[in-house]
């Protein structure tokens, strides 16, 4: 996927790969565990098993703001190592 979340002016993306090349308009937020992230990811678990994976990854995520060219008050979480 090429430019993913661009121009995102709201709202939380979630990818599990790990391999996802954000645009220079995200900024890295840190890799600590959030309550409001673990809670969403437990929320998407119950709608299949495609989200399952995702709430047990809540403490290996990594937080991206942005897209900044548009407001910057959307969020992108990223799996990681």
């Amino acid at each position: 996927m090429s430019n993913p979340a661009y121009l995102m002016r709201r709202g939380t993306v979630v990818f599990a790969d790990r391999a996802v090349d954000l645009l220079p308009t995200f900024n890295h937020s840190g890799d600590s565990e959030l309550l409001a992230i673990r809670l969403l990811l437990q929320s998407l678990a119950r709608y299949g098993p495609a989200f399952k994976p995702l709430a047990r990854q809540a403490d290996r995520l990594s937080r991206w703001v942005g897209d900044l060219g548009a407001g910057g008050k959307g969020e992108v979480l990223v799996a990681r190592d």
